[in-house]
């Protein structure tokens, strides 16, 4: 993931399937979980402990170099002189016929009615 450059949620969900895959046949084989080194023999908790800070964790630099260089919150855009005006202002105001609010209402299709 380091070498390529992939993103922290697409690592995060690749580790996520790994542990649950792992959790589902523990679960299903009925054993417990055996830590295991890049060859297949059991190891100790220490031993694994040495083995993921050798060979997994990930260097300050390789981390510095993939860290964005993008400054926080939104990107500043300048906003349209018509963007200022309120709706009634520009124009857009919603207009109803005044008949059309005395009226009754129309029924369009009375079939499924209760009779």
């Amino acid at each position: 993931m380091t070498q390529r450059g992939a993103t922290h949620r697409k690592a995060l969900c690749v580790v996520a399937a790994r542990l649950a895959e792992r959790g589902w046949l523990t679960l299903a084989r009925g054993e417990p979980y055996v830590v295991c080194d890049l060859e297949g023999r059991p190891v100790t908790p220490e031993q694994a402990r040495r083995l993921i800070a050798e060979r997994f964790t990930v260097t300050p630099e390789v981390r510095r170099r993939r860290r964005s260089t993008k400054q926080a919150g939104k990107a500043p855009h300048k906003a349209l002189k018509a963007q200022g005006k309120s709706q009634r202002e520009a124009g857009h105001e919603a207009t109803f016929p005044a008949a059309s609010l005395d009226a009754p209402p129309i029924i369009v299709n009375n079939s499924h009615a209760p009779v």
